[in-house]
């Protein structure tokens, strides 16, 4: 049990071990033994019976609150002063040796007070101890006083004793009478055997009083009184001793309850009845009704009627003007139909509308078929397009008409002419290159030309326009310059406009300053350029033995002779062309010159520092191995030198591929080779124009990842759509197949692999199981195979019959065909057929149908085929011929009804014996006689056979009908009219409700939290089926329903408390009843502080940010959740809380750093039951996981290389963990720790560490230590950080 316990009654270990029970309330007569053993968790107990009697105050052993072992059990008692809780408390504490520590309160309006009894002094003697006087309660036996031992004060010194010997007599032992046991009465208390000394009376055996029995009720029934019997009322009396508890009355008789029955009139063919007089109750006749004989028909002739075109006649008939009986019927002569004329159609036109064909009756004129109007067609508007008037000719505006009727719409308008808008060209001459003319006028409209203002003489742009006079050209001769004098090219003059020209016809225009060529200058300067970028007096050349750089000599001023004459100082070092190209051969110093060679004695140098470099990449293995099924490959270090960019890399072996980047030359096989040893050579082409050649060995294997296959479930071979699934590990599964077996396929379906049959339409009927699996997985080039067994069963479903067998009656029907319905299979491709002679079977849904086709006795066999089976299921079924009446009944004796629920009904099935025969109705007849008070009651049910269902249906037709059990006999009629015993259906009516349990029988409300604690109390029902709450008779202020559970609140300051009687409202299909049997419900106010404990589970974790501590809140003196928290103290900021489902979760503030030796404080403030309520100080631990690194690879780098070192850290857990800071560590080796720190230090993003290239230059050949510190991110304030580890080789 967990939390309070409200109770009336505590037996032998009631609540034995209950460690999670705190509070428990107890309203019974007697507590027996270890009701309480070992609740370590209880705090408060309240008896709210002060006459509660203790097993334990009677026995003196079986403590109630026992302890077991060295825990301690330690509780408030609350009960009645003078009370045996009382006194079990006083009896505890004077026993200090149990583990138990009780501690008495009063419970709340006590008023009782102990009756002091005098308990009287022993005196001590001197051999013996004596008892101070002492006082218990006379009431409830609570020690008030407690008596202490008085020491004996032993023999006066000097006094002598006598020892007076004695000769030892035997006791003579008690002569045991038993006493006899005395059996308990209903009323009476009686004793259990005891034995007693029939010599000194003494009691050996007390005998205990048994109590009184009781007397076991028995109700009875009352009996209605009837119009001439009187009746009783209820009674009870005991079924043990037959006493009459409650005594039954008569009733006296009711007396007839006269009813008229009204008289009948006769009419023309019935006979009436007079006036008669019966009893509404009994139903006897006091007045018999009398017949009436029949009037008679009075006939009146009802005349023909003509019939019309759309209205059928009448023939002449007759009719009785009294009751209005056709005695001749008349006969209706048909319509004559309409004579139809057509109405002829009429077009439309553009502005006219026309009529749709129609037809009217040329008889009776109406209209058949109306004409309907045709809307005018409206004019289709043709635009004619309007013409713009000229200088000359007038033009039209824009009309329209119509293209059908060709009416004028718009009619066109003529616009006037624009007449000339001349202006004047005025007269120019004609020069070498261009044209001239006259003076002559020109229109700014049209474009015509005229020699007069007016326009009266009209000429052409042509006539008035003179030629060109074109160029008079001259050649002058080629001059080439001198030191002296300058010179000029070949080019031509034009006499008559003196232009110069490039060429003799003067198409190309030219200057004087671009034909003259300037006198020759001496050389004044030479300045040594490359790549476009002046020389500096001396620089340095790092390069590789035999690069080339090429030198330009640039001559100044411009037009100097540029040729110069190129030299080196020291050719060992460089030598250089005369076309400035400078070979670089070794290391060394030398000068490289240029000298002018015009005779000006000019001269330019530059000091080259010649360092020659191995620039060639560095392979870090010669030596590869590699698996060949896996497109992994293998990688090996290459490692540019000194910037020299690799460009590309190949092999020239085909049957393998490679890639370089990043440093990393990865060698691929381009299919599965062989195991074996490949040699090969690779090359490598850099930036600086150069390939590299390496001869390398490939040792290659075939390691294939290791298959497993689970077949998940056995494959059905019955079924065509069988499947089953195969999980396939090993890896990324890009395919896989199935070979070697063509009855299977294995296919994927939404990811998961799947066997089904390869042909299910034609499924083999024994196919191979055995096959071979061929699967793909990703990252390798040929397929795992290993061999299969596909396991499978041939599992048919299991068809039902009902019935399993048939009878075929052949007196009562010429269809000699029974049904019999099937289940175990569905499916709209459901057929049957038989190989049984004389039999034909159909299949309709699940229905099958056998019919005979003589009329023996037969067991057909019946094969169910579906178009999803590979074979069918054979049935057999048994038909009996026979010429015997079928057998009828009811598939249920008896039907129940409630009268409490009128609107309910009762069914049940009727059940044929024979197959082919079927009901048309049944007849019900109540077995009680007519005119008895128990066919009355019968009556008042109204039982049928409903034909639709084929169902026998009761309900109740008066709701006063009494409780009992009502008889129908069943009478069959089936559809040859032969009626058949059906036996009997009985009715049974009661007005039996279910009871209402509470889950508790009392609630406690602390006043402190009025209108804000509730305490909900669940309600069910016992006793039938079908019924559900709907709520309670006039529910107290303090007390509420809903969804089945009642809520206790306090609904006002001056509310106490109190006992309810509560009586539940219940529904049964719409219906509703108030049980009479209450509930009762105590509701307890008490005024107490409310407070909480806190039960904490989980941890904080600096490296997890969503690590959490879970406390669960124990509310005292308060019924609730908790609704919110909030944290105050110190330490409140660096932490947050909130509370989910009553739950309080404590997580780590945002930002906030901390330290895993620190203990922290806060202070909860929870709200519940609108209130807030501070707890007990927290104490807050936060830890730190400890976090684990991958081990680092060793590394090589080279002096040469330009690229960093890049080292990739990866922490394993946990799995929350961030890096945060990597610093080198101090015990690194120095050399290399200096150098990097020179170069600028690592660079840190995340867990990618680099090393910088220059740092390697400067190291010697050898091994380095390399040791990182780690920090993760968010790491306690004091926590140490992780160290990795690794051996860095520095080669040449």
């Amino acid at each position: 049990m967990d939390g309070s316990y409200t109770g009336t009654g505590s037996g032998y270990w009631l609540f034995h071990h209950c460690n999670k029970l705190q509070e428990v309330t107890v309203d019974c007569d007697y507590v027996g033994p270890y009701a309480f053993e070992s609740c370590y968790s209880l705090q408060d107990v309240t008896f709210t019976n002060r006459d509660t009697q203790f097993y334990f105050l009677e026995h003196d052993s079986c403590h109630p609150f026992n302890a077991n072992g060295s825990s301690v059990m330690q509780l408030t008692v609350h009960g009645y002063l003078c009370s045996k809780a009382s006194a079990l408390v006083e009896k505890t504490k004077s026993e200090p040796g149990r583990n138990i520590k009780l501690t008495f309160s009063r419970i709340e309006g006590d008023t009782t007070e102990h009756t002091e009894q005098i308990v009287p002094a022993v005196a001590a003697t001197c051999s013996s101890t004596g008892l101070t006087e002492g006082k218990i309660c006379s009431v409830c036996g609570t020690v008030l006083v407690r008596q202490t031992v008085v020491a004996s004060p032993k023999h006066k010194q000097g006094t002598q004793a006598t020892t007076v010997r004695a000769e030892a007599v035997p006791a003579l032992g008690h002569t045991e009478v038993t006493d006899q046991r005395v059996e308990p009465t209903c009323t009476k208390t009686g004793l259990t055997e005891g034995t007693h000394c029939s010599v000194c009376g003494e009691v050996l055996t007390a005998q205990k009083e048994i109590p009184a029995k009781g007397h076991s009720e028995v109700i009875d029934e009352g009996t209605e009184p009837t119009c001439t019997k009187p009746g009783l009322t209820e009674g009870k009396h005991c079924s043990v001793c037959n006493e009459v508890l409650v005594a039954q009355k008569e009733i006296p008789a009711n007396g007839h309850t006269e009813v008229i029955n009204e008289g009948v009139k006769p009419t023309c063919t019935k006979p009436g009845l007079t006036e008669g007089k019966h009893c509404s109750v009994c139903n006897e006749v006091l007045t018999a009704q009398k017949e009436i004989p029949a009037n008679g028909h009075t006939e009146v002739i009802d005349e023909r009627v003509e019939p019309t075109c759309t209205k059928a006649g009448l023939t002449e008939g007759k009719h009785c003007s009294a009751c209005s009986e056709v005695l001749t019927a008349q006969e209706e002569i048909p319509a004559l139909g309409h004579t139809e004329v057509t109405d002829q159609r009429v077009e439309p036109t553009c502005t006219k509308t026309g009529l749709t064909e129609g037809t009217h009756c040329s008889v009776c004129g109406e209209v058949l078929t109306a004409q309907k109007e045709i809307p005018a067609k409206g004019h289709s508007e043709v635009i004619d397009e309007g013409t713009e008037p000229t200088c000359t000719k007038p033009g039209l505006t824009e009309g329209k008409h119509c293209s059908v009727c060709n009416e004028v719409l718009t009619a066109q308008e003529e616009i006037p002419a624009k007449g000339h808008d001349v202006e004047k060209v005025e007269a120019k001459d004609a020069t070498c290159t261009e044209d001239g003319n006259n003076d002559y006028y020109v229109c700014r409209v049209c474009g015509e030309a005229f020699k007069d203002e007016k326009c009266e003489q009209a000429t052409t742009v042509e006539a008035e326009t003179l030629s060109a006079l074109g160029h008079e050209i001259t050649k002058v001769e080629a001059a080439e310059p001198t030191w002296e004098a300058a010179g000029n090219i070949e080019y031509y003059i034009c006499s008559r406009c003196e232009k110069l020209f490039k060429d003799a016809l003067g198409t190309e225009e030219t200057t004087l300053e671009k034909v003259t060529l300037p006198a020759i200058p001496y050389v004044s300067e030479i300045d040594l350029a490359r790549d476009g970028e002046l020389l500096p007096d001396a620089m340095e050349v790092e390069c590789g033995a035999g690069d080339t750089m090429t030198l330009a000599a640039m001559v100044w001023p411009v037009g100097a002779e540029t040729t110069v004459r190129w030299s080196s100082s020291t050719p060992a070092v460089a030598r250089v062309d005369q076309d400035g190209v400078v070979t670089l051969l070794t290391s060394g110093t030398t000068v490289i010159k240029a000298a002018a060679t015009d005779g000006s004695k000019v001269t330019a140098q530059v000091t080259l520092n010649v360092i020659v470099r191995d620039y060639a990449p560095r392979l870090g293995a010669s030596t590869l191995t590699l698996n060949s099924v896996s497109c992994a490959g293998v990688s090996v270090d290459l490692v540019e030198s000194y910037g020299n960019q690799i460009l590309s890399v190949s092999v020239d072996d085909e049957r393998f591929d490679v890639e370089y980047a990043d440093s990393l030359l990865t060698l691929t096989s381009r299919e599965a080779v062989a195991r074996g040893t490949y040699r090969m050579t690779l090359e490598a082409v850099c930036g600086n124009g150069r390939t590299y050649t390496y001869p390398i060995a490939v040792r290659a294997s075939q390691t294939l990842p290791r298959l497993t296959v689970r077949q998940s479930q056995r494959f059905n071979l019955f079924y065509r759509d069988s499947q089953a699934a195969l999980t396939i590990t090993g890896g990324e599964v890009e395919s896989a197949e199935l070979t070697g077996n063509s009855d299977f396929v294995l296919e994927n379906e939404d990811g998961e692999w799947v066997i089904r049959y390869a042909d299910p339409e034609n499924a083999p009927a024994k196919p191979s199981t055995r096959a071979t699996l061929s699967v793909s997985f990703a990252g390798y080039n040929i397929p795992v195979t290993r061999a299969l067994t596909i396991g499978t069963v041939n599992t048919a479903p299991k068809l039902k019959r009902n019935p399993t067998s048939s009878t075929l009656n052949t007196a009562l029907n010429s269809d000699w065909s029974v049904e019999t319905v099937l289940s175990g299979a569905d499916g709209e491709s459901l057929y049957a057929y038989t190989d049984t002679p004389g039999v034909d079977v159909a299949l309709s849904g699940n229905v099958l149908t056998l019919t005979l086709t003589e009329a023996k006795n037969v067991s057909a066999n019946v094969y169910v085929q579906d178009d999803n089976w590979t074979k069918p299921v054979k049935l057999t079924h048994r038909v009996t011929v026979t010429n015997r009446l079928p057998t009828l009944r009811a598939a249920a004796g008896t039907l129940k009804l409630n009268s409490r629920f009128p609107s309910e009904t009762a069914s049940t099935g009727m059940i044929l014996s024979q197959g082919n025969v079927s009901l048309t109705d049944v007849e019900l007849t109540p077995a009680a006689r007519e005119g008895t008070a128990a066919r009355a009651e019968s009556d008042k049910l109204n039982v049928y056979y409903d034909a639709d269902s084929g169902e026998i249906v009761a309900e109740i037709a008066d709701s006063g009908i009494k409780n009992g059990t009502y008889s129908f006999a069943c009478t069959g009629i089936l559809e040859s009219g032969t009626e058949i015993s059906g036996g009997t259906v009985r009715v049974t009516v009661s007005n039996t409700l279910p009871r209402a349990r509470l889950s508790a029988a009392m609630v406690r409300l602390n006043r402190r939290l009025a209108g804000e604690e509730s305490i909900a109390v669940k309600v069910t029902l016992t006793g039938g089926d079908g019924y559900a709450i709907e709520g309670f008779e006039e529910l107290p202020d303090c007390l509420d329903y809903a969804d089945g559970f009642l809520t206790a609140t306090i609904p006002n300051a001056d509310f106490t408390g109190g006992s309810y009687v509560l009586n539940a409202i219940v529904s049964r299909n719409g219906e509703t009843a108030t049980l009479p049997a209450g509930v009762i419900l105590r509701v307890q106010v008490y005024d107490r502080a409310p407070s909480f404990r806190l039960t904490a589970k989980g941890k904080l974790d600096v490296l997890n940010p969503v690590s959490e501590i879970i406390y669960t809140p124990r509310l005292t003196n308060a019924q609730g959740t908790v609704t919110d928290i909030r944290l105050k103290g110190a330490d409140a900021e660096l932490f947050a809380a909130e509370v989910v489902d009553g739950v309080v979760h404590l997580t780590m503030a945002k930002g906030c750093t901390y330290s895993t030796r620190t203990t922290y404080k806060v202070i909860p403030v929870l709200t519940f039951c609108g209130q807030e309520v501070t707890g007990s100080t927290l104490s807050i631990r936060v830890t730190q996981s400890t976090v684990k690194l991958a081990k680092l690879s060793n590394r090589t780098v080279y002096q040469s290389q330009t690229a960093p070192l890049v080292q990739v850290l990866s922490i394993t857990s946990p799995a929350t963990a961030e890096f945060g800071e990597i610093t080198l560590n101090s015990r690194s080796t120095a050399a290399l720790r200096n150098a990097v720190e020179a170069a600028g230090g690592i660079e840190v993003s995340g867990g990618v560490v680099r090393f910088p290239a220059k740092a390697f230059a400067s190291l010697k050949p050898g091994r380095y230590t390399v040791i990182l510190d780690v920090t993760p991110e968010k790491a306690a304030a004091d926590a140490k950080p992780i160290q990795a580890r690794f051996t860095l080789t520095v080669q040449k």
